[in-house]
């Protein structure tokens, strides 16, 4: 849910644009450390909620934005449902579904069909893509209250088939904004922002995050080119108050490092203002070659960064999530959902296609739980020297051995399937992070290997036959088996 926080200025107002207003002063620094603070800081781990909180229909690749308004809690969502009920391929337009638990549970309102506002448009019919006919499709919505009113920002995508002169189609991506009372009915829509030229960082923009600043707004938003030759880029615009097509600046985010796993830049991104002043930024990263789904020499990932200024930002080291169907896109497009108990993130699934987004709860780190017996290695859990897992039909166990190595032997004839090769560094524990990372420990806490499988939380190992995995949701991302050696 989006917060709303009002800082005294210490600067003067200065116009920028139309519409613009100056940066405030960053507010007093205050003891706590919120969730955001904790995810950044490394002392919260995220873990994936199960059974899902969300209701059939509240699916596919899908943005959510969530927000109590009058005692009402919504959830508003990209659909992939018509106003006819019909479930489509292609976006539909913008649902909402409510909660009658405090936001512990979900499920779409009106059959997950799009609100009425707030429908994909398309000639002939709008079930099915065709870029050859003039269509409108609208998804990526972002809520906010904003006194007696909420205000949603979304991104629209306008299809011309001869924008770019006959017979050669243009998709114009914009941003834009409506209002609403009651959550249920939404005014007509003001373009806010517009694309750029063709070939600029900004020919398309889109997956908008719309956050109050004092009396007026920060809008962030990604840019796209669509000639594919820039990288994925983010930017910000600041508001005294909402316009149509607004011209004054819109400055790019700057990140302190970008990491491996963001090299091709940032996509959607949702923001947070916490007590200790600064904001908090969830974030989709794209690595490989491309920032497109559905490739396999592109990663996707999510990260978490914060900044004073909502421009230049300091990025965590490592992702929160790193996608595991490099075929498809999923645990991307994250968003913050902090409404009365819940303390999470929000992502589509992986893959997302014909399955309910998911959450991920945030939860304070604690020292990792030894174990001994059973044939998985569970989140947060350990073997210390001597522990041992062992296969379910009792064919195999995997041993820390007081040298160091962490072997898996046949049994009962101690045959080696497979070993750590680690004998000699000193290794005293075998820890299952709460990231998914397989990580041998020396008793000071560092590191002498790693199965390099973080990203994935709630991730696990298990003992089967002569291999060792690591699965996470359904996933294996990591096996050794015989003859293999090492991490």
């Amino acid at each position: 849910m989006k917060t709303t926080r009002f800082w005294k200025r210490a600067l003067a107002v200065l116009l920028l644009g139309a519409g613009a207003i100056s940066v405030p002063a960053r507010p007093a620094v205050a003891a706590t450390c919120d969730i955001g603070c904790q995810l950044f800081s490394d002392t919260a781990a995220i873990t994936q909620q199960t059974p899902n909180p969300f209701g059939s229909g509240i699916g596919g690749h899908a943005e959510t934005s969530s927000i109590v308004w009058n005692n009402q809690y919504f959830l508003y969502y990209r659909t992939f449902v018509s106003p006819s009920g019909q479930i489509c391929p292609i976006p539909q337009g913008i649902a909402y579904a409510t909660s009658g638990d405090n936001g512990a549970t979900w499920a779409p309102a009106n059959g997950g069909r799009p609100l009425a506002a707030l429908q994909t448009v398309q000639d002939g019919q709008s079930c099915t893509q065709n870029d050859a006919v003039r269509s409108t499709w609208v998804y990526a919505p972002d809520v906010i209250a904003d006194g007696s009113r909420l205000v949603m920002v979304f991104e629209q995508r306008d299809q011309d088939p001869n924008g770019n002169g006959p017979g050669h189609p243009r998709s114009l991506h914009s941003v834009r904004w409506v209002t609403s009372t009651d959550g249920t009915n939404w005014s007509s829509s003001t373009r806010l922002l517009a694309p750029g030229a063709v070939g600029a960082w900004d020919d398309e923009i889109g997956t908008p995050d719309i956050e109050k600043d004092g009396a007026g707004y920060i809008v962030t938003f990604h840019g796209h080119d669509s000639t594919n030759h820039l990288k994925q880029q983010r930017a910000m615009v600041r508001l005294t108050s909402l316009v149509q097509d607004y011209s004054g600046p819109r400055t790019p985010f700057v990140l302190s490092s970008t990491p491996s796993w963001a090299n091709y830049g940032i996509g959607m991104g949702d923001m947070t203002r916490e007590a200790d002043g600064y904001w908090y930024l969830l974030f989709e990263a794209f690595s490989g070659a491309s920032g497109a789904c559905a490739r396999t020499d592109t990663q996707t990932a999510v990260g978490i960064a914060r900044s004073t200024d909502a421009i230049h930002w300091t990025v965590r080291n490592g992702p929160l999530l790193i996608g595991r169907n490099n075929t498809s896109c999923g645990w991307d497009m994250p968003a913050w959902q902090r409404i009365s108990g819940v303390r999470a993130l929000v992502t589509p699934n992986d893959p997302p296609e014909n399955t309910e987004v998911v959450r991920w709860n945030i939860i304070p780190k604690t020292a990792p739980i030894q174990i001994n017996g059973g044939s998985v290695l569970g989140q947060n859990q350990y073997l210390g020297v001597g522990g041992t897992l062992y296969s379910p039909d009792n064919t195999s166990r995997l041993v820390l051995q007081g040298d160091g190595n962490l072997v898996l032997y046949r049994t009962p004839d101690n045959f080696v399937f497979w070993a750590s090769d680690t004998n000699g560094l000193g290794a005293v524990k075998a820890v299952m992070q709460y990231d998914g990372n397989l990580v041998l420990q020396r008793a000071d806490g560092s590191a002498v290997r790693a199965s390099a499988t973080d990203g994935r939380p709630g991730a696990s190992l298990r003992v089967s036959g002569s291999s060792v995995l690591i699965d996470a949701y359904g996933t294996t991302v990591w096996q050794r088996t015989t003859p293999a050696r090492g991490m």
